[in-house]
């Protein structure tokens, strides 16, 4: 800790040697030289070297409490002595990325983005402005921390903010006073006050549909042309004039016409096949937790379905188990129009919607059809930060499967969930670990299993066409590549091996398969592409692994893992953000950061056979909180409960039920 301390310090003196050394050289510059330079990011920078502000310097941003209105422009309070009014002109916006209808009012929940600018408070009015039939209707603005931004400014939360929009206002609204939404806020200094309209994120066409009021009922729709949210009041009659609209234009039938008229000619189909569950993993794929689950649902009930593409091995074995629908065909269209739950352990919208729509197409033009609930019951145990793109403002989850109290905490915290939006159960797949496992050959298995790097992603994982993968030659060049390259050919790794008479499975992450060829081989080391992952992980009796989420599967199997964190700063920086587990304060594994001290956590389990020495009973407690012998019974019967309630419900309002106790795995 003192070095820590010493550290820190250091730093911070050096950084005030900088700071001093600067405003010296920048006070004989005069400012209009160097104005044209200025950019949104930089203007803390040059302010405080020109106005000598050490607290800025230190901070690397601008902080205050309100904002100042001139000329219909939001201004950042700054004292000024030497520089002009240009640094005090900053973009202010607010964004708007979640819907939810409350009892007697729609909230719109977003946040305040402003570049380079933090504040834990904003002492200025803001209102949300409403125009009915020529007179304004202000809606006070309510701010809250929001801990799920890319735009934080040197702090965890920027300023999250939401508006309630009464429903008796909105029940007045017609498509002949539409009114645009639109903020203002005023300067109290000088009562004067500048109109801007909200700004929405490109997934907000899902929250498009028809909500209930205490009423009647009103209609949202999102004009992407315009960047538009409407609302009115809306009627049966209204509604079949709007869908005619969606389907024709004219003569002709409009995009996602065709889609659009068959939902509606096969509803009486559909009627009889109520409470639809699609479940699925990555198209390709049938062995994670979404697997797991199918498995026993499928066993469960009839209306649970399998989304695979088809000829792929995943299809194929989810065949074996329950109702399979081939990916992107009408079957798949229809019923995941008519849906009443997504169950998946990935990235829901990115895998289970049809091939051919990106995200943002697809619930543009079907997010008014689209009623059901996404839920993720997780590919591991969440341990680092990543509740940003996990956030139910984000992903709008309606459930996430937890598996301790860390991540019941975080996702509560800085995921924006409510205590019912969690499942306590362990991960499906963990039912099946613990049963005894059928390998044949007696030699110990030491498994390699490293994470992915987001700089050096594969082409699964692009959102965009325009971006490409990485190339063989830039994966090659990578400290990723040097490090598990140079450890499995290394000859003391390899005599290793001979001499306590081991075999090595070498697994590269899904995102890296298609580097797989890049590695140099030998005869010791077997490289596994098409093997089950359970059945691998049950058959190897130690991981080495880097940050992989699987070495919790083999602390719930009692078996030893190695860390190979020899890129950890950069990771910690670039990929995830550190969170509740801190490897030097807990022990679950040697940590490794070099090929030496692989060899050394080697040398040291071999002369315990190979035997782990963490204590399973305090890992139980901090990391399986929730976990019991059936998790995929408790995750079923929770999710059955929750669609019992759900028909029960209005359109998007969800109340969870109290679910029985169940058996806890002894420790």
């Amino acid at each position: 800790m003192l070095l820590k301390e010493t550290l820190v310090s250091s730093r911070k003196s050096k950084k005030k040697e900088l700071f001093n050394r600067l405003t010296t050289l920048y006070q004989q510059v005069p400012f209009p030289l160097i104005s044209s330079f200025i950019t949104t990011k930089n203007k803390w920078l040059y302010y405080s070297l020109y106005e000598e502000d050490w607290e800025t310097f230190k901070a690397g941003y601008f902080t205050t409490e309100f904002l100042r209105v001139k000329n219909q422009k939001i201004m950042i309070p700054i004292r000024r002595t030497r520089v002009t009014a240009k640094l005090e002109s900053n973009p202010f916006s607010i964004w708007i990325d979640f819907i939810e209808n409350k009892d007697t009012a729609l909230r719109l929940i977003g946040e305040i983005v402003l570049p380079h600018v933090h504040f834990d408070k904003l002492k200025n009015q803001l209102d949300l402005v409403l125009k009915i039939d020529e007179k304004e209707v202000l809606i006070e603005a309510k701010t809250f921390p929001r801990y799920d931004s890319l735009h934080t400014v040197g702090k965890e939360a920027v300023l999250g903010v939401f508006f309630d929009l009464p429903h008796e206002i909105l029940m007045k609204l017609n498509k002949n006073n539409i009114s645009s939404l639109s903020y203002r806020l005023k300067d109290e200094s000088t009562s004067e006050t500048v109109t801007l309209p909200l700004r929405f994120s490109g997934m907000i066409g899902k929250f498009q549909g028809v909500y209930p009021a205490a009423k009647g009922s009103f209609r949202l729709v999102w004009e992407k042309e315009h960047k538009q949210l409407l609302i009115y009041a809306t009627t049966v009659r209204d509604s079949f004039k709007y869908q005619f609209n969606k389907i024709f234009k004219g003569r002709k039938l409009r995009v996602g016409g065709k889609l659009r008229l068959a939902y509606w000619l096969t509803k009486p189909y559909f009627f009889f096949r109520k409470n639809i569950v699609l479940i699925g993993e990555r198209g390709d794929t049938f062995q994670d937790n979404a697997a797991h689950f199918f498995k026993y649902a499928a066993s469960q009930d009839k209306h649970h379905y399998y989304i695979g593409q088809a000829g792929s091995p995943g299809y194929e074995q989810a065949a074996l188990y329950g109702k399979v629908i081939k990916k992107d065909s009408i079957k798949h269209y229809l019923y995941l129009l008519n849906a009443c739950q997504l169950v998946n352990a990935y990235d829901i919208d990115a895998y289970m919607k049809p091939t051919n729509y990106t995200k943002e197409a697809y619930y543009n033009i079907f997010g008014d059809l689209i009623n059901y609930q996404r839920i993720f019951i997780q590919h591991g145990i969440t341990y680092n930060d990543v509740y940003y793109p996990l956030s139910k403002y984000k992903t709008n989850y309606a459930k996430v499967l937890i598996s301790n109290h860390y991540e019941k905490e975080r996702f509560m915290r800085k995921g924006n969930y409510q205590e019912s939006d969690l499942l306590a159960a362990g991960l499906s797949r963990f039912d099946k670990l613990l049963e005894p496992n059928d390998k044949k050959d007696e030699k110990k298995t030491i498994l390699i299993m490293p994470t992915w790097r987001v700089g050096l992603a594969g082409k699964s994982y692009l959102q965009h066409s325009e971006e490409t993968a990485s190339t063989m030659n830039t994966f090659k060049q990578s400290a990723y590549f040097r490090f598990f390259n140079t450890l499995i050919n290394d000859p003391k790794f390899l005599r290793f091996l001979k001499q306590h008479q081991l075999q090595c499975k070498f697994y590269l992450h899904y995102e890296f398969q298609g580097f797989l060829e890049c590695f140099d081989r030998n005869e010791q080391i077997q490289f596994v592409q098409k093997e089950p992952i359970q059945k691998l992980l049950k058959q190897s009796d130690l991981l080495i692994t880097d940050y992989s989420s699987v070495f919790f599967d083999f602390l719930y199997m009692k078996k030893p893992v190695i860390f190979t964190q020899f890129d950890q700063s950069d990771f910690f920086a670039t990929h995830y953000k550190r969170d509740y587990i801190d490897f030097q304060s807990i022990f679950i594994g040697d940590v490794a950061f070099d090929q030496n001290e692989v060899l050394m956590a080697l040398e040291s389990l071999a002369k315990r056979n190979f035997e782990s020495k963490v204590d399973h009973q305090q890992i139980h407690r901090e990391f399986f909180t929730y976990c019991s012998e059936n998790n995929r019974s408790a995750l079923w019967y929770m999710l059955d409960q929750v669609i019992g309630v759900r028909a029960k419900s209005s359109k998007k309002k969800i109340d969870n039920e109290e679910v029985p106790q169940r058996k806890v795995m002894s420790e």
